[in-house]
């Protein structure tokens, strides 16, 4: 018993050795298997999170930059419209405004061709002279100014004219009869943003503008109150008349914070939480997908059941792999957090956390992926939607934390089907937890208001999905008894090596041998088993070899041997030598035949015979010979077809026969054509006739392959099909105007929240005074006789929780001077009151002879961010139609001079001139077809592309389509491999498309300075011109992008140039071209407005500083 112990734990020992070793060697297969490939190594895993991980950190670090809008809290007079400091409108440095530079002074009047009009404007900038007016005879008149001066315009002022004032020419007809004055004024929301038209705005911040502070920081207040001052003026005896209207924001709040706190932590709250577990799900999936696809691949191939046949066992394949891939993972991690810590977007108190969390994602996603193989059948449809859908799941684990009606128990029960939803609700909890507390990660910590489970538990799901689908992956049933193996043990059933790997492939026919031999053929295993097995599997049968006589008729031979066997085929017949080919299940007459031909060898002519069996190397070139498209198709199929009978042989031989003939689509005729000389020995051309008939052949050729070939359909035709469909729906849906529909005019009306507290010398008069300045509306509240009574109260009554809540104050000196200190969280209040109280102090100087309604908006919103947008991501789908165009033609083109059968067809006679014009027509013709599509649906869904509108598109269309051929066809020559040309194809052109974006509406129009012109000069080896379009000389740039930088002279030169020929560009255009004057001056600047701003006379327009 003892004995029978210890012989069974040596067996144990051994196995788990075995299993050591076996570990060992196969990991060592997988690093191999990499190392062979070091720079897509390096592309898969360090460039790919690089760049990953830097944008990100890009992004947060700019969103991270925001800085607060100052703003003034004193009590201030309606600011003045002027450039003067400290509180002028046009004064970009004052308090309340955006900090945005350079403010629009140009005011657009209308009606223009009214005398009062006109002498109210006047007046307007005999006081206010920094005002630029011009006038329009119309509302909509106006508006097409303002469209043509979107960045260059401050406000509007349109009268509603009776007719007694047309008729008269004057604001004011009459001195004795009563008069209504109705005007809007509107301000431009590209500069101030749009005037807040209701109340309740959104949350307060002490240090930074309110929307209520636009009506007086855009200057609506103070153009609104020199109306009403003028049209009082044109009284008699009123022309000194005046209101003195003050205006205060209510004390600082204890409530209110100080200012939006947008740092790296608010930053990482707001943006990193929710697409951290995206982009740690790249960063960490990219560099182990390889593996996860040579997982597939070789069950595919067949590759692991060769393996397990030959020893190795199941547990020890995939734990190789899965140990391969957590020492990538831990690799990643690694150098993940390495770069988020060294980039401060992670602290001290989250590597921690992040490095437990990734560490078991990448256990748990890594066995979901490899469970989620046995459900794709190949390789190549694997990659892809195992990549996108991991993403697409860290993407609904972001919506899964926001839902707060899921219950804690759901979210970790679909954190256990797939790990990536785990690991965004795992982001959430670190980020969640840390922004909220101090010290390190509470791993146990629950928010019960949101549903967020913890993070030990998100951590110890994501394990247990992940030993769930390993489990699953291991006691899978995997059917290895296929019809082509042996599935007789061999003699060693573990073996220590891998000696299916490890065996040279000899043809020695030593069929005693216990040997196992494998045969692949173009990575795939086609057959395994003893020597023995393999012939008598795929053996052809026997081969009876004979020495004939000379001059013996052989079929004298063939005929006797008939007799006995059907079946019977000439194998060869050279000289005195004569094979023939006996199937294998006639060996039961070999004796009968045999005795026959020694009785009758003299009369025959057989002067020795012998009959052998088929050899290891007939049935390897048996087996290389099948054919491989049968292979990929059906490959059942092609394994029955192996193992044949001869009858069956024959029907598939003539079934290839057929298909070969239904591909050759050219009759003998056309075949001829092609084989005619394209260039004769004397080196003069082909008759016209004959290149007209290689043209159209060439044609033909190209159609029959678009036609066969799916990978042409897929994309050539049918994806850029889809993008064309959905490029023409969002061209059509694109704002085709730059200005949308103007805002009604609001009425700035009082609104009775809650109470308004007032103060005034005498309490009975002043309550009386603005009750009628309010109509009533207003539930006042006398809280004393002065404005330090009002500003003491209102401090302790300022906000929600501190005291009780009031709408305004109200310091009432008299009816022409008052102060309004304004509740910034009732913006229309705000306007309201200030304009119900100069009202009644224009009614009540005019005896009621004058009223007034002043009404506002904002100008239209501009389109553009819109029509930007749309034309960003059109760009983008026209870019990927071209790339998918040119992937399909690269598996010609590229294919064909690869394959070198491009050069048998011109060494057969075909000129080049004829084989790239008829493939030029087919593609244009193809692309051409895109665009007729894309026209169509524009027409389709859209009225707004009339009259010249198709010309263009289709004019700049032709250009696309020509430029794009022609590139491809050109880096055809420089790609040597045909899937490298797909990709390059596919996605350069949207990185060309992503650049020229980039430089013509992002870098041309925005800021000009030193570092980036030479940083457009660098690139520019790259993008010839690309330096001289960012500095705005167009023509230049399209001198040196045709003649590619003046063959790298010009770029040379330019370097010593740059910096006189930044200083041009911004004396020209300034920093920033025809948006907004700069912030940020170069040193010695010479545009107009900073030396405008430095109050230097700005230099001669013709003064050219070169």
């Amino acid at each position: 018993m003892a004995c029978r112990r210890l012989v069974h734990f040596a067996d144990e020992v051994s196995k788990s050795l075995l299993f050591i070793e076996q570990v060992f060697i196969m990991c060592q297969k997988h690093v191999s298997q990499r190392k062979r490939n070091g720079r897509q190594f390096l592309k898969d895993s360090i460039m790919i999170q690089f760049f990953t991980l830097a944008f990100m950190v890009f992004i947060i670090n700019q969103a991270s930059n925001y800085t607060a809008s100052p703003h003034f809290y004193g009590r201030i007079p309606l600011p003045p419209l002027s450039t003067s400091a400290p509180n002028g409108v046009f004064n970009e440095d004052a308090p309340g405004n955006l900090n945005i530079g350079s403010i629009s002074q140009r005011l657009y009047y209308a009606p223009d061709n009214h005398v009062g009009v006109n002498a109210l404007i006047d007046a307007l900038t005999s006081l206010y002279p920094d005002v630029e007016a011009i006038g329009a005879a119309t509302a909509a008149d106006m508006n097409k100014i303002y469209e043509n001066n979107l960045f260059d315009t401050w406000a509007t002022l349109d009268f509603q004219l009776t007719a007694n004032q047309l008729s008269s020419g004057l604001l004011i007809p009459s001195q004795s009869q009563a008069t209504d004055v109705s005007y809007t004024i509107s301000i431009n929301p590209t500069v101030w943003g749009n005037m807040p038209t209701s109340n309740y705005s959104s949350p307060i911040y002490n240090d930074e503008v309110a929307p209520s502070d636009l009506f007086w920081s855009s200057g609506y207040l103070t153009l609104q109150n020199f109306v009403e001052e003028y049209l009082v003026q044109q009284y008699n005896g009123q022309g000194d008349f005046s209101i003195d209207a003050y205006i205060q924001r209510f004390p600082k709040s204890p409530v209110y914070e100080k200012k939006i706190e947008v740092n790296i932590s608010s930053a990482r709250q707001s943006i990193w939480k929710w697409i951290g577990g995206t982009i740690l799900s790249i960063c960490l999936f990219v560099p182990v997908l390889p593996y996860l696809i040579e997982i597939v691949r070789e069950r595919q191939y067949m590759m692991k059941d060769m393996l397990e046949i030959s020893g190795l066992m199941d547990v020890s394949y995939w734990t190789s792999y899965l140990l391969i891939i957590m020492m990538n993972g831990l690799f990643s991690i690694a150098f993940i957090l390495a770069f988020l810590r060294m980039t401060t977007l992670l602290d001290d108190r989250r590597v921690g956390p992040y490095a437990a969390l990734m560490t078991i994602y990448v256990f748990g996603s890594s066995c979901f992926a490899m469970f989620f193989g046995f459900l794709v059948p190949r390789s190549e449809y694997y990659g892809l939607p195992i990549f996108v859908s991991t993403i697409a799941l860290t993407v609904c684990g972001a919506y899964m934390g926001a839902a707060a009606d899921i219950s804690t128990s759901v979210k970790l029960l679909l954190s256990f089907l797939s790990p990536s939803i785990g690991l965004t609700m795992g982001v959430i909890d670190i980020e969640n937890y840390l922004y909220f507390n101090d010290g390190d990660m509470d791993y146990y910590f629950v928010n019960s208001n949101k549903a967020y489970p913890d993070l030990s538990g998100v951590i110890g799901v994501i394990f247990a999905s992940g030993l769930f689908y390993l489990l699953l992956i291991l006691l899978i049933p995997i059917d290895v008894t296929y019809l082509l193996f042996d599935r007789t043990p061999s003699s060693e059933q573990y073996s220590s090596k891998l000696d299916a790997v490890k065996y040279p492939c000899d043809t020695e026919d030593d069929d005693t041998k216990d040997d196992r031999r494998s045969l692949l053929q173009e990575g795939r295993m086609r057959a395994i088993g003893t020597s023995r097995f393999l012939k008598e599997r795929f053996g052809l049968g026997y081969m009876l070899r004979m020495s004939m006589r000379e001059q013996v008729d052989n079929s004298l031979v063939r005929k006797m041997v008939s007799e006995y066997i059907e079946d019977v085929s000439v194998a060869s017949a050279a000289g005195t030598e004569f094979s023939l080919r006996l199937p294998r299940a006639a060996v039961t007459v070999f004796p009968k035949m045999l005795e026959r031909m020694e009785n009758e060898s003299e009369s025959l002519g057989v002067v020795s015979y012998g009959i052998e069996t088929t050899t290891l190397e007939e049935v390897f070139m048996r087996l290389v010979n099948e054919d491989n498209e049968l292979l990929l198709k059906d490959h059942a199929r092609a394994n029955r077809l192996l193992a044949a009978s001869a009858a069956e042989r024959d029907s598939n031989k003539q079934e290839l026969k057929k298909r070969d003939d239904d591909r050759v689509p050219l009759n003998p005729s056309q075949m001829q054509s092609l084989l005619s000389k394209g260039r004769n020995v004397h080196g003069s051309g082909m008759n016209a006739d004959a290149f007209r008939v290689q043209v159209l052949i060439i044609l033909q050729k190209r159609f029959h392959q678009f036609v066969r070939s799916r990978g042409q359909w897929a994309m050539g035709f049918f994806m850029p099909l889809v993008l064309v469909i959905l490029a023409g729906a969002l061209l059509s849906n694109t704002p085709n105007t730059i200005l949308g529909q103007s805002d009604e005019a609001i009425l700035p009306k009082y609104y009775n929240f809650f109470p308004t507290q007032v103060t005034g010398a005498n309490k009975a008069a002043t309550m009386a005074a603005v009750s009628a300045a309010f109509d009533g509306r207003a539930s006042l509240e006398y809280v004393g006789q002065n404005y330090s009574a009002l500003y003491d109260s209102i401090n302790d009554v300022a906000s929600v929780g501190v005291g009780a809540s009031i709408v305004d104050g109200i310091a009432y000196t008299n009816a022409t001077s008052f102060t309004v200190m304004y509740n910034a969280s009732y913006p229309v209040n705000f306007a309201g009151a200030v304009q119900a109280l100069s009202s009644s102090a224009v009614s009540s100087a005019t005896n009621g002879l004058l009223r007034t309604n002043a009404q506002f908006n904002s100008l239209p919103n501009s389109l553009l961010g819109n029509q930007m947008n749309s034309a960003f991501f059109t760009s983008m789908l026209i870019a990927l139609i071209g790339g998918s165009f040119g992937a399909g033609l690269s598996i010609i083109i590229s294919g064909e001079r690869v394959t070198m059968v491009k050069h048998q067809q011109l060494a057969s006679g075909t000129s080049s001139v004829a084989y790239w014009v008829g493939s030029f027509l087919w593609d244009f013709s193809l692309m051409f077809v895109y665009l007729i599509w894309f026209v169509t649906i524009l027409a389709m869904f859209s009225d707004s592309y009339r009259d010249n509108r198709y010309g263009n598109i289709f004019v700049a269309g032709i250009f696309y389509v020509l430029a794009s051929i022609f590139r491809f066809y050109s880096c055809s020559y420089l790609i040597a491999d045909v899937r490298m040309a797909q990709s390059t194809y596919f996605y350069g052109a949207l990185a060309i498309m992503f650049v020229c974006i980039q430089v013509w509406i992002i870098l041309v129009p925005l800021f000009r300075d030193y570092a980036t012109g030479y940083l457009m000069w660098f690139i520019s080896v790259l993008f010839p011109g690309l330096h001289h379009f960012y500095l705005g000389n167009y023509w230049r740039g399209l001198k040196y992008t045709l003649t590619f930088n003046e063959v790298g002279a010009g770029w040379v030169l330019d370097f010593f140039e740059m910096h006189v020929l930044v200083q041009k560009s911004v004396q020209e255009h300034g920093h920033i071209r025809r948006i907004f004057c700069c912030n940020c001056c170069l040193d010695y600047c010479c545009c107009h407005a900073c030396q405008k701003k430095k109050g230097l006379p700005p230099l001669a327009s013709d003064e050219d500083p070169i």
